[in-house]
């Protein structure tokens, strides 16, 4: 027979082979006894379990010489901790395994490490079905900057009473003999990000020759938009040849925009005008909250287009009629004037150089004496042959 003693009532957890063909009593109490009644092999034998007993022993009544061993079924928990990535370099993170009442079990710091555990922790001495609190805690950085994700298994299989997913910083587990749950909590940081359009204004024709050309200048503004998970912080605009760049706010929840806005207007330069365009770009700037390192923008450029002051017109010059008979007649011409250049054309008449009839040169009469780009006119004059 085999005798188990404790000073906590016990209970079969399993009968495993062919042990205690001749009884098995006492089980809910503090003494259970096994026995055969007969000489026939035994192998296996009674497992039994006692939640948190101070004393538990076995003892072996027998006429034979008989080898027998004897082994504590435990439960365990193992906690892990990955960091795919940091919200800043120094972020640490504490894990812990702690009993119902708050006893710590086994604790944890990841420091600049990316994976951490608390290796097996075995919970003997617990009430069957007790819970376990699993948890972390920041010991830099902020909890709150970071998304977590439970993943357990019990025994190497799923189970859904365990926790999972957005579980949050701490959860329970309850473990039943022999049970090994597994848990891995994973962090990574929110991601901070910032979009960045850059938007051209209308220029200013400062010499009002019609042109955009060398001196003129054009205003620029800067949609800045919080595109990422996180608050940012410190907004800024970088666009060096504009030069300094306000932001009406530096602070933008995830989802707001600003608009910032070039503080001078940009002037055109000769070389700008050579190139035939005007082409920069900006960039913006932000730190996420709780970080210390910047993130950039998307990189956004606008292309304005110039030319160079070129005066240009065309001269069409006819007569009606072509033919005189006699002296007296009148002859009527027309000169068609065009601007083909590209700025504002004043102060029109028209010369003429050269006249080979008796009479008084005829004077042109123009309708208008300035004209826009591509813009014509017909001047007139009469003469008497």
């Amino acid at each position: 027979s085999l005798v188990f003693t404790s000073d906590k009532p016990m209970r079969q957890i399993a009968r495993l082979g062919n042990a205690c063909p001749g009884g098995f009593t006492g089980e809910g109490t503090t003494e259970v006894t096994c026995t055969s009644d007969n000489p026939e092999g035994r192998n296996g034998g009674a497992m039994l379990a006692a939640d948190n007993p101070t004393r538990i022993g076995v003892s072996m009544i027998t006429t034979q010489r008989q080898g027998v061993a004897f082994g504590i079924l435990l439960s365990k928990v193992f906690l892990q901790k990955i960091v795919e990535s940091r919200m800043n370099p120094t972020d640490s993170f504490d894990i812990s395994v702690a009993t119902g009442d708050g006893t710590v079990l086994a604790t944890t710091r990841t420091y600049d490490s990316a994976r951490v555990n608390t290796g097996d922790v075995v919970t003997i001495g617990s009430s069957a079905g007790a819970p376990f609190t699993l948890s972390e805690t920041a010991n830099s950085g902020s909890l709150s900057d970071y998304n977590e994700s439970w993943a357990c298994t019990r025994n190497d299989e799923p189970d859904p009473t365990l926790p999972s997913g957005a579980a949050g910083s701490s959860a329970q587990v309850r473990l039943a003999i022999g049970d090994l749950v597994f848990c891995t909590i994973t962090n990574a940081a929110l991601q901070g990000s910032i979009s960045l359009q850059k938007i051209a204004g209308a220029v200013t024709d400062v010499n009002r020759n019609g042109v955009r050309d060398a001196g003129d200048t054009i205003p620029y503004t800067f949609l800045v938009t919080n595109t990422g998970q996180v608050t940012m912080n410190s907004i800024a605009v970088n666009d060096p040849p504009i030069g300094a760049v306000t932001c009406p706010v530096t602070t933008l929840a995830p989802g707001a925009s600003t608009t910032c806005a070039s503080v001078n207007p940009y002037t055109f330069t000769a070389a700008d005008v050579t190139a035939g365009r005007f082409t920069n770009t900006a960039t913006a700037t932000g730190i996420p909250q709780g970080a210390s390192t910047p993130v950039s923008s998307n990189t956004s450029a606008t292309t304005t287009t110039l030319e160079a002051p070129k005066a240009a017109l065309t001269l069409a010059k006819t007569v009606t009629p072509t033919s005189a008979a006699a002296p007296g007649d009148r002859v009527a011409y027309h000169y068609t004037v065009t601007n083909t250049g590209n700025v504002d054309i004043t102060g029109l008449a028209i010369a003429e150089t050269a006249f080979s009839g008796s009479g008084a040169v005829p004077t042109p009469l123009c309708p208008v004496t300035s004209l826009a780009p591509g813009a014509s006119t017909v001047c007139t004059a009469d003469y008497t042959v």
